[in-house]
């Protein structure tokens, strides 16, 4: 089944671009500039997007867009437990 597979950093990309990269490739909202799209840098920030996605006093994406399901950010927990493959 899909969750037996491990999951790449192709799988988590889309991910980061639906949920991160709005305000995190401008500025925008006093985030801080990463560039989800490279391997590299999603690899640094995983554990802490997945704690601020976990977080329900302050989530990111932030609680005014709308605070993520588990089932949304599954992906990047299962990515995170897996060791973050590229």
């Amino acid at each position: 089944t899909a969750e037996e597979q491990p999951v790449v950093f192709a799988d988590v990309k889309p991910f980061f671009t639906a949920h991160c990269v709005s305000c995190h490739r401008s500025g925008a909202n006093y985030a801080p500039i990463i560039d989800f799209a490279t391997y590299a840098k999603a690899k640094q920030w995983a554990v802490q997007s997945l704690a601020r996605a976990q977080n329900g006093d302050t989530p990111m994406p932030p609680a005014s867009s709308g605070l993520l399901r588990p089932s949304q950010y599954a992906v990047l927990a299962r990515w995170v437990q897996g060791g973050m493959l590229p």
